[in-house]
């Protein structure tokens, strides 16, 4: 059960666009731990930090006027939960993509 002060969020923003304007936009919230996963966490700055390191990977050119977006805006992920799992969402998000999780036990294979 979660605790803590009750906040109306916004929905007309996507979840990057809060995450830019209330973290990104605050260096000194930059260094604070966001991710913890087992024994390892991630900074803020290292989710934000991975999460262009994806979208250049996804071939996405973003300059500061400009956004070169494919026609296709659908991406499966087939991924186990880990310290990654929160920048990958982001990345996603953050073009306004859609994502189609997969189920890593998936295919089963028959005999």
């Amino acid at each position: 059960m979660m605790q803590g002060k009750k906040i109306d969020y916004v929905n007309d923003i996507c979840l990057y666009d809060y995450f830019e304007k209330n973290v990104i936009s605050k260096p000194s919230l930059m260094i604070r731990k966001a991710v913890f996963y087992k024994d390892k966490s991630l900074t803020f700055n290292d989710i934000n930090s991975q999460v262009i390191q994806i979208n250049n990977y996804l071939g996405i050119k973003i300059t500061e006027n400009n956004i070169n977006i494919p026609a296709n805006r659908l991406i499966g992920i087939h991924l186990n939960p880990d310290e990654y799992t929160v920048s990958i969402l982001l990345a996603i998000n953050s073009l306004s993509f859609s994502y189609l999780p997969i189920d890593p036990l998936l295919p089963n294979e028959s005999t």
